[in-house]
């Protein structure tokens, strides 16, 4: 597995900084809120906002004959979510890829083949539910509301994969969240589709959970596994933390001082020898 070396600080621990740190905490004595009120203030105001707000996103209309019902709506609404999270999904398939190629995996650990499989089982559900929307009446183009709210929840998962300072080992991690909301999320379609789609159509649905729960077991695995790897992840040597300047002038002042009596103490043990000759 590829390891790399660096060299770092971390400086978001306030107890690093010594001096500095009361002085900065001075602050909250010496300064005074520049406006009344406290924070719990903001959630009334949030609150207000929150019964005027217009919705996150509305549901796209339909090509079905008669107007939907309420379960119809929902499925509608649930199959545009599963399909903008599949499509993500895949997506993130291809990154973790750059990431086994840039790192390498750890015994125990995922094999390309078995990233690429699960990348082409996210391609094949997407394309799965594009069907499915269609013979629901729906657009595959359209984004719904859960859909939206998909996009928004995967966000910080995507930034995760796409960063170049994060590992093989921290996007599995990452992955894993999505994970859990795709099982679940999947569970939820079929028991909707249920009724309303053919049985075939249905039963593809089931294989699709399968999938998710065989890429969940997997990844636990893989994860486990590289906790007792030696090392999965970047191998950091942190430097020491940069000494408080008005400590670092005392010592230096005090090395002075030691330095300049041990020159004394020479010049005198020399003077004293040349008497003595």
């Amino acid at each position: 597995m590829k390891t790399i070396r660096t060299v770092e600080v971390n400086r978001t621990g306030l107890e690093q900084a010594g001096v500095l740190a009361k002085q900065m905490l001075e602050v909250q004595r010496l300064t005074r809120p520049t406006s009344p009120g406290v924070g719990s203030d903001a959630l009334s105001i949030r609150a207000a906002y929150a019964k005027v707000a217009e919705p996150f996103a509305t549901l796209p209309g339909t090509a079905a004959p008669q107007p939907l019902g309420e379960r119809e709506t929902t499925l509608v609404d649930k199959l545009g979510e599963r399909m903008a999270f599949e499509r993500v999904s895949a997506r993130l398939g291809e990154a973790l890829l750059l990431k086994l190629d840039a790192f390498g995996a750890w015994r125990g650990g995922p094999s390309r083949a078995d990233l690429e499989q699960i990348h082409a089982d996210e391609r094949e559900h997407f394309i799965l539910l594009i069907e499915a929307v269609k013979e629901a009446g729906g657009d595959p183009t359209a984004v719904t509301p859960s859909a939206n709210v998909s996009a928004m929840v995967l966000k910080s998962i995507v930034e995760v994969l796409t960063d170049p300072r994060t590992n093989l080992y921290e996007c599995l991690e990452a992955i894993a969240v999505a994970k859990l909301v795709d099982n679940d999320s999947w569970m939820h379609l079929v028991n909707l589709a249920g009724g309303r789609f053919d049985a075939g159509l249905v039963a593809r649905f089931r294989r699709a959970l399968d999938d998710e729960r065989e890429h969940l077991v997997k990844l636990r695995r893989w994860l486990a596994a590289g906790l007792g790897a030696q090392p999965p992840f970047r191998s950091v040597q942190l430097a020491p933390a940069r000494p408080d300047h008005r400590l670092s002038m005392r010592a230096t002042t005090r090395k002075t001082k030691q330095r300049a009596a041990a020159a004394k103490m020479g010049r005198k043990t020399r003077l004293g020898r040349a008497k003595r000759r």
